[in-house]
């Protein structure tokens, strides 16, 4: 029996889709260095009792493992300082050049300014009430990224590479790509931070959960 050789080709060429699709999607994941559900914490308990992680809570914030596991950053108090810089802190013990930081957010309807800080090394971006915003420089210049709806979940990705030229985030919300920024003064990550500002009267609580970091080094 002769085989057919456009069944053959056909076979081969699809394989060959197949191999290539799970060498780029292994690649695109990355390696994951670490990764954080705060699932085997007591609910109530305030994230430092979590192995590796350190707070900073000298004004006015809380970081709070809610029922769920998420983490619930509260800022109820203000003593006339505009900005509190509270943070959740976790060392990675090592320094990272190309990779990523993944988690989700949500946030409660009835934040009115600033709140949630992320870092990824000495970059920053922050949450003015619903929009995502990245700080340009220290001297207070900021870059629009995206506005999220209230009181959803949203899968948020800052992917970081200090080896390119020149070295560049890439910040994605909701599995889209918002936008890449150079930055040449970033030379890496080796912590994982989220601050809280903390910047009005109100009440602000913001609410994290499922933090990966992914070396692609």
């Amino acid at each position: 029996m002769v085989p057919n050789r456009r069944l053959i080709v056909s076979i081969c060429f699809s394989l060959v889709l197949l191999i290539s699709g799970l060498v780029t999607n292994t690649a695109a994941a990355g390696k994951l260095v670490f990764s954080e559900d705060f699932g085997k914490a007591k609910p109530g308990d305030s994230v430092s009792t979590v192995k590796g992680w350190e707070t900073a809570v000298k004004n006015g914030a809380s970081f709070i493992v809610a029922e769920d596991h998420s983490v619930t950053i509260t800022h109820s108090t203000w003593n006339g300082i505009s900005y509190s810089n509270d943070r959740m802190t976790y060392k990675l013990g090592r320094k990272l050049e190309k990779g990523s930081l993944e988690f989700e957010l949500k946030m409660d309807a009835h934040i009115m300014s600033w709140s949630l800080q992320i870092y990824v090394g000495n970059q920053m971006s922050a949450f003015d009430r619903n929009s995502w915003r990245f700080l340009l420089s220290g001297d207070g210049k900021w870059h629009d990224l995206k506005p999220l709806e209230f009181d959803k979940w949203h899968p948020i990705k800052i992917e970081f590479d200090a080896t390119a030229d020149p070295p560049f985030l890439m910040f994605h919300a909701d599995g889209q790509e918002i936008l890449k920024i150079p930055r040449d003064n970033f030379a890496g990550m080796d912590m994982v931070i989220f601050g809280d500002y903390g910047a009005c009267k109100e009440k602000i609580v913001n609410h994290i959960r499922n933090i990966k970091v992914s070396s692609e080094e």
